[in-house]
């Protein structure tokens, strides 16, 4: 079954896993969102009258979906592309500026002290038609030589928990293959919101996860 058929629309969010076989190694908090998308296209494809067999077929998959989930043995970061609604104000995080013109520091650390819903007219293709969070953080340091915040949208892969960080630092010598495919699924080509709002430009074409990880 491809990713497609499972999760419809929100097949995009499963970037960098190409084989069922790597959702094993997902850990049960990306396990649990998986079932969540799953069980939405489900509910979606039998409001729109959805043939029975293919509705049973999806409620198969998501068993197992379930049943994986209930025996991973540990939590892991959440992948990029399935956060929603992940950061809350009072949230610490660590912030990569290390593809950003200008910035004074390659990861730093901030606090998280706004969250506010937002419209960006050029992001209106997107799946949620240009709304987001807009987030703003703050460091305890200058990121930029007249500035010590920046703001992010809630899907900007350089902006991740501290938690989240340091369990990605263990898991470059524990869990390599983890590692691997939260890199891949990070991957895009768009530029930072902070970049937009300050008129900069990432060098997003040199996008390296795992090189990130081993340079904080």
């Amino acid at each position: 079954m491809n990713w497609s058929t499972l999760f419809g629309d929100s097949s995009e969010r499963l970037q960098g896993l190409t084989e069922y076989m790597q959702l094993q190694n997902l850990g049960r908090t990306n396990l649990d969102r998986l079932v969540t998308l799953a069980q939405n296209h489900t509910q979606s494809l039998w409001q729109a009258g959805g043939a029975a067999q293919e509705l049973r077929t999806l409620r198969e998959e998501i068993t197992k979906l379930s049943q994986a989930r209930d025996a991973a043995s540990e939590d892991k970061p959440l992948l990029p592309r399935l956060r929603i609604e992940n950061f809350r104000v009072g949230d610490i995080v660590k912030i990569y500026l290390g593809d950003t013109p200008g910035a004074l520091t390659i990861w730093a650390t901030a606090l998280i002290t706004e969250r506010t819903k937002s419209h960006r007219a050029d992001w209106k293709n997107a799946p949620s038609e240009g709304y987001y969070w807009r987030h703003i953080a703050v460091g305890e340091k200058a990121f930029f030589p007249d500035s010590s915040s920046v703001a992010f949208a809630t899907s900007e892969p350089r902006v991740i928990s501290l938690s989240d960080w340091q369990a990605l630092q263990k898991a470059l010598q524990d869990d390599a293959a983890f590692v691997s495919l939260f890199a891949a699924n990070a991957l895009r080509d768009w530029q930072p919101l902070w970049c937009l709002e300050r008129g900069m430009v990432a060098d997003v074409a040199t996008m390296d996860y795992k090189k990130w990880l081993r340079n904080g």
